[in-house]
């Protein structure tokens, strides 16, 4: 299968074996080869002979490189090497430079090359940047690298599974950057699993990428308190898509195409659809959108650490209102919007701390509250759409540690988000829900194939795991 990816092959691997193999011969043929069987004891390389390059005895030449064999690869390899640099915070794209070797003019000239496909400035921490260099000059014999002025040859870089960006030195002493687009395979991938402390537990424990399971808990907010809600024993399931690079493993993943979650008698199940008018959503298998007017959890993995109601207020030491719920999350958790409005406030207030509300129609409003910080963009009278980051859990205002407060006002006047009833989303009708239900039917023939695979992968490691149970480990299946 052809991925994309740009395949090179060191110059010197095209003649190490014929080379060795004439070494071989030659050396056995004058009855001194020695085989040598503790590499790790190997003595250095013989020095060559003083005035080797003025006047190089082929017999001479045979048997120092037949004292090589089994030696480090640079050592007969094209004398060409790889720096990898990882940027850290505070890093420039010219700082590095300077600091592998390159002058500042040289620097200068490989950045602006690069701008054509890429900017320095969308370079990221823990980014690797691979930078390669040649080594002239160097005499047959002349093996360490070092005693040579490195000359450099290219740059490289991934912004993005997908794509490589590189800059390279051409032959008349100029620059010129390059992209190479990798392509892969898409499969499906799939996951099962029984909950017994908490979604993200069991998801995790079924190798469910981080990103996928975190689109799923917002899909499943509409309809699910994951504090309530969830009980021992609920069961999950997910479709989705993955791409697979030639070797099979898994380099990103896309779209989720089908999300199940049974919890207290009840079966949830959506499936991802596109309408005719372009929207994309999820829909139960009768075709009713899965989008409710608002949100009942604006924040992923958390739980709910303070309800509505009564209550005594944990620094004032008196009972109030408390008009919201909080929902406890390690700083720097994203809050999302409810629903799509408009932010009628983003800023630092009185004992909320930094705060947001939304204004969704003519009659409800969210609030968010103790944010650590805000998203990009956030601002008064910025537009906002179901979903969409708006800012980060902390602990700012009046408050004992890192939660988000959120609050839900109709018609001016708080209300219990738990108890309140939202208007529905969509709901297919006619030939588009007939369409629906036939792409319906194919994702669940996607899911059953999917199925069959695990349970035969698992039933294979199960075979294995007897097998070690046998010989006194401990089961896992």
């Amino acid at each position: 299968m052809h991925n994309g990816r740009t395949k090179t092959r060191k110059i010197a691997r095209t003649w190490r074996l014929p080379l060795l193999a004439g070494t071989t011969a030659l050396t056995l043929a004058l009855g001194t080869f020695t085989l040598i069987t503790d590499v790790g004891s190997r003595p250095n390389p013989p020095a060559p002979p003083a005035d080797l390059e003025k006047n190089i005895d082929p017999f001479q030449q045979v048997m120092y490189l037949s004292s090589l064999v089994g030696q480090e690869e640079d050592v007969l390899d094209s004398p060409r090497q790889t720096r990898s640099v990882t940027v850290q915070s505070g890093d420039t794209l010219t700082k590095l430079l300077t600091e592998t070797g390159l002058s500042q003019q040289e620097a200068y000239q490989v950045i602006e090359a690069l701008k054509d496909v890429f900017s320095p400035r969308d370079l990221r921490v823990g980014q690797e940047v691979k930078l390669a260099f040649r080594h002239e000059n160097l005499g047959l014999y002349s093996i360490d690298t070092a005693a040579s002025e490195p000359e450099f040859v290219s740059l490289s870089l991934s912004p993005s599974v997908e794509e490589e960006v590189q800059v390279q030195k051409t032959e008349d002493k100029t620059y010129a950057a390059l992209t190479h687009e990798r392509s892969f395979d898409m499969v499906d991938a799939g996951a099962r699993g029984t909950i017994t402390t908490s979604l993200f537990e069991a998801a995790s424990k079924e190798r469910v990428p981080y990103n996928v399971l975190s689109d799923a808990v917002r899909t499943l907010s509409f309809d699910v308190d994951f504090q309530r809600d969830l009980q021992k024993g609920d069961a999950f399931e997910l479709l989705y898509e993955s791409y697979t690079n030639d070797k099979g493993e898994i380099v990103k993943t896309g779209d989720i195409l089908y999300i199940s979650l049974k919890t207290g008698g009840e079966d949830l199940s959506y499936y991802r659809y596109e309408t005719a008018d372009g929207d994309i959503d999820f829909f139960n298998s009768d075709g009713q959108s899965v989008r409710k007017g608002l949100m009942k959890t604006p924040v992923d993995g958390a739980r709910v650490s303070s309800g509505y109601g009564m209550r005594r207020h944990p620094t004032q030491g008196y009972t109030k209102m408390h008009k919201g719920i909080d929902f406890a999350a390690p700083t720097g958790t994203p809050i999302y919007a409810a629903g799509d409005g408009v932010i009628e406030r983003a800023g630092p207030f009185s004992s909320y701390g930094n705060y947001v509300r939304i204004r969704h129609n003519n009659s409800f409003q969210t609030a968010y509250a103790h944010m650590n910080g805000f998203a990009k963009g956030i601002s008064s009278g910025t537009r906002v759409e179901q979903g969409d980051v708006i800012g980060y859990v902390g602990s700012t205002g009046r408050s004992t540690g890192p939660h988000l407060h959120y609050e839900i006002l109709k018609e001016g006047a708080h209300v219990n988000p738990t108890d309140i009833e939202l208007p529905t989303g969509r709901k297919l009708a006619g030939s588009e829900l007939e369409d629906f239900k036939s792409h319906r039917e194919a994702i669940d023939l996607r899911r059953r194939d999917i199925n069959t695979s695990t349970q035969l992968a698992v039933r294979a490691e199960c075979e294995v795991d007897a097998e070690n149970v046998k010989k006194g480990e401990e089961p896992s299946c």
